[in-house]
């Protein structure tokens, strides 16, 4: 789904939330679950997701488990810069894309979308 096709009002609202000054490890929780629930009460179907980074291609070694909200086919995260300071600090971009980004900014063989009751998305090795 191309980012205009998702709910302006999603846009609007990942795009100018207020986040914290400084971000670091387990932040990731509140923030993603805060964001979620916001854009539900707003009417936006949302939910919270893990976001898994492996060491190894074979996706046997964990290198960092994170949390992330999960619009459409798209992921909003606000804490990414606990990895890297390149990362954006309100992101919001397609699975795909979010995922090969993260990948090359945490130096992980691999990353993998896991949805809490449904299905893993993987990122290629």
């Amino acid at each position: 789904m191309p980012l205009d096709r998702i709910d302006e009002a999603a846009i609007r609202f990942v795009l100018t939330c207020q986040q914290p000054s400084t971000v670091s490890d387990g932040d990731c929780i509140a923030a993603a679950d805060r964001l979620t629930d916001t854009l539900r009460t707003l009417g936006i179907t949302a939910e919270s997701v893990s976001v898994i980074g492996w060491i190894d291609p074979d996706c046997h070694v964990l290198g960092f488990a994170h949390r992330a909200t999960a619009i459409g086919d798209h992921i909003a995260d606000l804490t990414a810069r606990q990895f890297h300071p390149d990362a954006p600090a309100r992101w919001l971009a397609p699975v795909g894309e979010y995922l090969s980004r993260l990948t090359t900014l945490t130096r992980v063989a691999a990353a993998t979308i896991v949805r809490d009751n449904e299905s893993i998305v993987r990122s290629a090795p």
